[in-house]
């Protein structure tokens, strides 16, 4: 067990050790008026029930809450839990002395306008990068540090049930000088969006300072959004920093074209949604799966390359649709069948030759419940679900990659190596 990741063993260890923030900040409450005022802000990650607080206590006395029902007119105390499961907002839950609820928050906020020389971010349940790594981002130098609750991914299978902030993002200019919120924001929004796409998972910053020379300037609290950290292998999966750094790059590109990047951001969102589909249910996650391909070969083989016209992509069977796209980025249409003979006995006794025609099959019988249909579906084992979804969420992964324009090594989900990308070969 590696030094950098305590908590596999020892599960009292966790981030407790994040600083505590004195000062002006607004709340944004879920519902109500936003409020300003002056107090503290103590957060805690971690420990044996892994859990995510947050408390809250105002020292400025002048300061009257506007929030209904709130007997003396001050905020009070907020102290909010976050354990799993997540399947429901999380807020920030403000109250008037110990008990009485008042209000709800989803943000608080020092003022975004206040000027500092580093931004410290904390990364919610990261995977990759699995490594210590400097990036450049325009004017910005960005150091990524993983924390003493970082994964260790040479373990087979990693924990589900954990909730960890796994790295931590500081932010410099390369000139040295000051700088807000709002000045770095859409960086950070680009780079979080790449690190969910190499992590196949949304990758969330809850937490964020902001220092000068040590001190401590800056603060904001966004409650995350329902997350599970994942334990599923990537296309980035055992990349070093410079083959992440060239994919980075060629991603930052893409997203700038004003046609591929609305196409690169509804696909790296649905990804996200696809792996938090599995941990409920694979027919949920195929629903999604089949729905970015569709995308993807449409804006790839109609709006871009023009392979097809609207008409005859229309006409084409949803199977052929896949391999046309597989094959627009020359990849392998065969279904892997890994080291179980269930996916290989399926696909023969179902005449299913491809990829394609496996996703789609399943796709159908799931959205027409026939009884012919479920009775179908009930006999199809769960891995034959999970290897549709797999090979799905590769070959979308790859034309995402392909259409960046990256011509360098991914991490195989089906042979589980590091390889070239096809169209490089």
């Amino acid at each position: 067990m590696s030094e950098s990741s305590p908590f596999n063993q020892d599960i009292t260890r966790s981030r407790s050790d994040l600083p505590l923030y004195r000062g002006a900040m607004t709340l944004v409450p879920h519902d109500g008026d936003t409020r300003l005022g002056t107090g503290t802000i103590h957060l805690f990650c971690g420990g044996a029930q892994r859990h995510l607080r947050v408390h809250f206590e105002q020292t400025d006395g002048k300061s009257l809450s506007t929030l209904p029902q709130s007997p003396d007119g001050k905020f009070g105390r907020g102290t909010t839990h976050m354990q799993l499961p997540l399947g429901s907002p999380f807020y920030v839950f403000v109250t008037a002395g110990t008990r009485h609820l008042i209000g709800e928050s989803q943000l608080i906020t020092a003022d975004p306008q206040v000027k500092y020389r580093a931004l410290e971010l904390y990364l919610l349940n990261t995977l990759i990068p699995d490594v210590d790594t400097t990036w450049t981002l325009g004017d910005w130098n960005a150091a990524l540090e993983r924390t003493p609750c970082s994964y260790d991914l040479t373990r087979v299978s990693l924990p589900i049930n954990e909730i960890n902030l796994t790295h931590r993002l500081v932010l410099r200019r390369k000139d040295g000088l000051s700088f807000s919120w709002s000045d770095v924001q859409p960086h950070i929004d680009e780079f979080l969006l790449f690190l969910s796409f190499a992590n196949c998972s949304q990758v969330i910053a809850p937490i964020s300072y902001g220092r000068t020379n040590g001190t401590l300037e800056w603060f904001r609290f966004e409650a995350p959004k329902r997350t599970f950290p994942t334990n599923r292998r990537s296309w980035a999966t055992r990349l070093t920093p410079q083959q992440l750094e060239e994919a980075r790059e060629c991603f930052r590109t893409a997203t700038e074209n004003p046609f591929w990047g609305s196409i690169i951001r509804r696909a790296v969102s649905w990804q996200t949604l696809v792996d938090l589909a599995r941990y409920e249910s694979d027919e949920q996650a195929l629903f999604t799966v089949q729905t970015l391909l569709e995308m993807l070969a449409y804006a790839v083989l109609v709006e871009d390359a023009a392979v097809l016209s609207e008409d005859g992509y229309g006409k084409l069977p949803a199977a052929d649709r896949i391999t046309l796209s597989c094959g627009h980025s020359n990849q392998s249409v065969a279904v892997p069948y890994g080291e179980t003979d269930e996916p290989r006995t399926f696909c023969a006794s179902n005449s299913i030759a491809n990829a394609g025609e496996l996703i789609a099959v399943l796709r159908n019988k799931l959205i027409r419940p026939t009884k012919k249909n479920r009775e179908y579906l009930a006999r199809v084992p769960s891995r034959v679900q999970d290897t549709a979804v797999t090979v799905g969420l590769q070959i979308a992964s790859l034309i995402v990659l392909k259409t960046s324009g990256y011509r360098g090594a991914y991490f195989d989900t089906t042979k589980h190596d590091v390889v070239a990308v096809p169209w490089s070969r």
